[in-house]
C-alpha cells in the first residue's frame, strides 16, 4: 500500500474522512496530514494570490488606473493616471471624481445615471472625455468595475482607461470634412450591391425624394429603364465592385420624370479588411450648364448646314459671273440673277451671326479651333497648289456695274434681232448695305 500517495489532499477520499480514520489507528499520522493539508490548502491560494498581483501590476505598469469608492471619492491613482492629465497624486487624492470632467457633464442627467448605476454594481464601459490640469481634454477607452465585498455590496469603483485622443482628433477632424463637403455638395450612400443606405438633404432635394421613399432601394431607380439594363450600367458597378472610383458626368432621372445632369464621383469605402463595405457618391448639380451646352451643339448644327447652303450659293454666283464673262448678251439677266443669290446669302449671313450671339450670350465659350473645322470644308482654297480657277469677285459696298454697248456696234442694225444696237446705257446697281438695312 502507497501510504505516501495516500496522504495527498488531492487523492480521491476527503482530507476529514481520512484524518478521522487514522486518529484511532495513529494520532501522530493524523497531525501530520493535517498539517500537510493546511500547508497545500494556503500554498495554492499564496499561489493564485501570487499570480493575480503579476497580473494586477501587468495592468499598472501599462494602463492608467484610478480608484474611487462609492460616493465618488478619489482613493489612489497610478501614475500612468497622474501623467495623463498632468496631476499629482496629492492633487487628486480624496477629491471627488467629477473634477476629472466638463462641469455641464457633471449636472447633467447623463452623469446622474451614470453614478446609478455604477452603486447598483454594474459594469460601464465607453469613449470619455476627461479634464485635466489647466482645461486640457484627453479623450479615453474607459472601462468602469464595481468591486464588492464578500457580502456582494459595492465598495469602490476602478477605472482602468487607455489614452485615445489621436484618434478621437483624427475622427473628429474626418468627420468635420465630410460635414463641410456634404454641405455643398450632395451626397448619397450604397451597399457594395447598389441598395440605398442614407442620403443628404441636398441630394432628396435634388432628385425630389424623401429619404423614407429610397432607402433600401436599388440605385437603378434613378436611371432610365434603357441604360439599366444595357451593358455600359452593368460594367459601371463591376468596377464599382472591384474597388474602383468611377467619376463623369451622369445623367439621372428624379421623381417626377425630370431629368438631372451630375458631375458625380462615386468612391468605394473599405474596412480594415480591404472588404467594400459601402459606395458613396459626391455630385454636384450640372443641369444648368447641361442644356446650354445642348443648346449651343444645336445652334452650331444649324449654322454648319447655314454654312453649306452659302458655299452652295457662292458656287452659283461664281458660275453666274463666269457665264457672265462667257455671254456678254446675258449680262443684264446674269447680274440680276447674282444680285438675287446675293441678297439671300446676306440674309443668310445674318442668322448665323444671331447664332453665334446667342451662343456667346448663353455664357459658353466657341473655340476657335471648332469654328475653323466647321468652316474648313467650305473653303475652296487649295492650300497646296494655289488658287484654283473659279474667279474672285470683290463687291464694294456702293459698287455700281455699268454695262454699255461697245463701240463697233454704235450704229443700230435692224437686222440684229438680239436687240444689241446702241440703245441707252443698261445700268444694274447693287444696293450698299446700308441701304439693304
Amino acid at each position: 500500500m502507497n501510504h505516501i500517495g495516500s496522504l495527498e489532499p488531492s487523492s480521491r477520499q476527503p482530507l476529514s474522512k481520512k484524518l478521522k480514520k487514522w486518529k484511532y489507528i495513529c494520532p501522530t499520522i493524523a497531525r501530520k496530514m493535517s498539517s500537510l493539508g493546511e500547508y497545500k490548502m494556503f500554498g495554492v491560494l499564496r499561489a493564485a494570490k501570487g499570480d493575480a498581483q503579476s497580473v494586477f501590476d501587468s495592468l499598472h505598469r501599462a494602463l492608467a488606473m484610478i480608484e474611487f469608492d462609492m460616493f465618488g471619492r478619489v482613493i489612489s491613482a497610478n501614475s500612468n493616471f497622474c501623467a495623463l492629465l498632468d496631476y499629482d497624486p496629492s492633487d487628486i487624492i480624496g477629491q471627488h471624481y467629477s473634477m476629472f470632467v466638463e462641469p455641464e457633464y457633471s449636472r447633467s442627467a447623463d452623469y446622474a445615471e451614470f453614478w446609478k448605476k455604477l452603486g447598483r454594481g454594474e459594469f460601464e464601459a465607453g469613449q470619455y472625455k476627461l479634464i485635466g490640469r489647466g482645461g486640457k481634454g484627453v479623450w479615453t477607452q474607459s472601462t468602469y468595475s464595481p468591486i464588492r465585498n464578500s457580502r456582494g455590496d459595492a465598495v469602490k469603483v476602478v477605472n482602468i482607461l487607455t489614452d485615445i485622443t489621436p484618434y478621437m482628433t483624427k475622427s473628429n477632424d474626418l468627420e468635420k470634412t465630410i460635414n463641410a463637403i456634404s454641405r455643398a455638395q450632395a451626397v448619397v450612400e450604397f451597399t457594395a450591391s447598389g441598395e440605398i443606405i442614407t442620403a443628404n438633404a441636398n441630394f432628396l432635394n435634388l432628385m425630389g425624394y424623401n429619404l423614407d421613399e429610397i432607402k433600401g432601394r436599388p440605385h437603378h431607380i434613378f436611371v432610365d429603364a434603357t441604360y439599366a439594363a444595357s451593358q455600359e450600367y452593368f460594367n459601371f458597378w463591376s468596377k464599382l465592385r472591384r474597388g474602383e472610383s468611377v467619376t463623369e458626368e451622369f445623367k439621372r432621372i428624379g421623381k417626377d420624370g425630370h431629368v438631372v445632369w451630375l458631375q458625380a464621383s462615386y468612391n468605394p469605402i473599405f474596412d480594415a479588411d480591404d472588404n467594400i463595405t459601402k459606395i458613396v457618391q459626391f455630385s454636384t448639380d450640372i443641369t444648368s450648364r447641361a442644356l446650354a451646352t445642348e443648346s449651343i451643339s444645336r445652334n452650331i448644327s444649324q449654322l454648319t448646314k447655314n454654312l453649306g447652303a452659302t458655299f452652295a450659293s457662292m458656287k452659283q454666283i461664281a458660275a453666274v459671273i463666269a457665264e457672265i464673262t462667257r455671254s456678254p448678251q446675258r449680262q443684264v439677266g446674269g447680274l440680276c440673277q447674282a444680285k438675287t443669290t446675293i441678297d439671300l446669302m446676306d440674309q443668310m449671313t445674318r442668322q448665323n451671326v444671331a447664332m453665334v450671339e446667342a451662343a456667346v450670350a448663353s455664357g459658353v465659350k466657341l473655340e476657335v479651333d471648332t469654328i475653323a473645322n466647321l468652316i474648313g470644308p467650305f473653303d475652296t482654297r487649295d492650300r497646296g497648289s494655289g488658287p484654283v480657277d473659279t474667279p474672285v469677285v470683290s463687291l464694294e459696298e456702293s459698287t455700281v456695274v455699268r454695262l454699255r454697248p461697245s463701240r463697233a456696234a454704235s450704229t443700230p442694225d435692224p437686222d440684229d434681232r438680239r436687240g444689241r444696237g446702241g440703245g441707252p446705257a443698261a445700268t444694274l446697281a447693287f444696293p450698299s448695305r446700308k441701304d439693304r438695312s
